[in-house]
């Protein structure tokens, strides 16, 4: 039994990280359904949501047919709002094991982009390197930026989210010790090698909100005169980064800048402002729930935003629904996780895409619950203690919650 256990989270995390790589097609994430779908599956507000999503989707594309006609695509026949039952699945039945696989796996692309990053090169595949258009050689101008690397991934971006994916798992599976000083090594050293700018900001922020209970306890401790020897040499530490950053500020902002005096936004500004004037031409239906695409000098781009991009393809109406998604399932378990997100997908076109590894990451993230994390064992001694004290639960009833014996 813990053997054919064990074969199915492999097999899982496999087919969650596939076809994050490329060449491998995103139809393999079809593979994932057979494996989510079981006698315990329940279909919640939720599903049925996503359903109206869904049908509202195929409504618009019908009265605008049109526009399927003008630029035909087989891609478009069918709305790729359907595969968000995929990542609504993988959401709901996915269990904490897989992730820690995935861990492992993120960690081989961390290992190849760094024998990219020592060999010179942003990627060992000829065909990725062809599609990295408009940027400098690598290494030009002492930048670290133009030295961003793609591991196995389609372009250093994608290989960036899965990196930050990582560090928010090392905190959601409470990985300790000398595993988590492994990981944490491991997973910094990602983000130098893909040096993506809106990521980097995105773990700031993650990392800021993973501190504030320490920094409670420290305010408290301070009130209480109880300064521990830890809490001093942490202050020096912080102040020890500030004065280290102001004194490099210069060299720091020429990197994060690209080496250029204006504030660089890597021509997003044009971008965003071609999807804003869109939306503000086609509000109701935008571009009838077929996934919108503009093309800048025979470039296709998307919205680098995820809710321009997602407003702008459906209008406003079936925009906020996939909103209203998301923030009735936000909760004081689960928003450590989704805030991170939510502020990266302000620069970075990172979900609502139907199915993708972002999107499948972030429905598991969005179903977290309080019994959820109780029967994963992820909840630490203190919030049992809560629950315990909230609810009157025995240690044999939290153990036997725990062991899923009880629900």
């Amino acid at each position: 039994m813990v053997s054919k256990s064990f074969n199915k989270d492999l097999l899982i995390a496999v087919l969650l990280v596939l076809p994050s790589f490329a060449f491998v097609p995103l139809y393999l994430y079809l593979l994932l359904v057979p494996l989510m779908i079981t006698r315990n599956t329940k279909l919640d507000f939720n599903f049925y949501l996503i359903v109206l999503i869904v049908l509202l989707s195929v409504m618009n594309q019908v009265l605008n047919l049109k526009i399927l006609l003008r630029d035909f695509s087989y891609a478009d026949i069918i709305p790729y709002t359907i595969f968000i039952m995929i990542s609504y699945l993988f959401g709901k039945n996915v269990n904490a094991r897989v992730f820690h696989y995935l861990l492992l796996f993120l960690s081989f692309e961390i290992f190849i982009g760094v024998l990219e990053y020592v060999s010179g090169v942003k990627s060992f595949f000829p065909a990725v390197l062809k599609n990295i258009v408009g940027e400098a050689p690598f290494g030009f101008n002492g930048l670290i930026y133009y030295k961003r690397v793609a591991g196995l991934s389609t372009n250093s971006s994608v290989f960036a989210f899965k990196v930050f994916i990582g560090i928010l798992l090392l905190h959601h599976l409470k990985i300790k010790g000398r595993k988590l000083y492994i990981y944490a090594t491991i997973f910094s050293i990602g983000i130098l090698i893909t040096f993506t700018r809106s990521v980097i900001l995105a773990v700031l922020f993650f990392l800021t909100l993973a501190c504030i209970p320490q920094m409670s306890n420290f305010l408290k401790d301070l009130l209480n005169r109880k300064l521990r020897v830890l809490y001093i040499l942490l202050a020096i530490g912080v102040f020890a980064l500030l004065f280290t950053l102001i004194s490099n500020w210069e060299d720091l902002y020429f990197q994060l800048n690209r080496g250029m005096e204006d504030v660089d936004m890597s021509e997003r500004d044009i971008v965003l402002q071609l999807y804003y004037n869109f939306l503000e031409e086609h509000p109701f239906f935008g571009n009838g729930s077929y996934k919108l695409w503009m093309n800048i000098n025979g470039t296709l781009y998307h919205g680098h935003n995820s809710y321009l991009q997602t407003f702008a393809t459906h209008g406003v109406f079936i925009g906020l629904l996939f909103l209203y998604l998301v923030f009735r399932n936000m909760n004081k378990y689960n928003f450590y996780y989704l805030l991170p997100i939510l502020i990266l997908s302000q620069f970075q076109y990172v979900i609502f895409w139907g199915v993708s590894f972002m999107d499948l990451v972030f429905f598991y993230f969005l179903f977290i619950t309080k019994d959820s994390l109780i029967k994963e064992k992820l909840l630490t001694e203190e919030t049992k203690g809560k629950v315990k004290e909230k609810t009157g639960l025995t240690n044999l009833k939290v153990r036997q919650i725990e062991k899923g014996q009880i629900l």
